[in-house]
């Protein structure tokens, strides 16, 4: 993150919130893993961020990633 020209890191804290198998989707099976993120320290201060992480084969050596998501941020301003 960055404000106004300085730059803000943080640790994050990843969960897994649910692992889906699906065989029964076209064009091929899927497994869908729902993920979030949040800074480890002060949650508050920083967005959360939802997201799916898809992952499907699309021949017998090539596997296809998608990593749709959403952008919750903090109500805490600054100035």
């Amino acid at each position: 993150m960055d404000f106004g020209g300085i730059g803000i890191k943080a640790d994050v804290k990843v969960s897994v919130k649910n692992i889906e198998e699906k065989v029964d989707t076209m064009p091929s099976p899927t497994t869908r893993l729902l993920l979030e993120w949040e800074g480890a320290t002060m949650p508050g201060l920083f967005p959360l961020m939802k997201a799916e992480l898809s992952i499907y084969p699309l021949t017998p050596n090539e596997t296809q990633f998608g990593l749709p998501g959403a952008l919750r941020t903090s109500v805490w301003r600054l100035g």
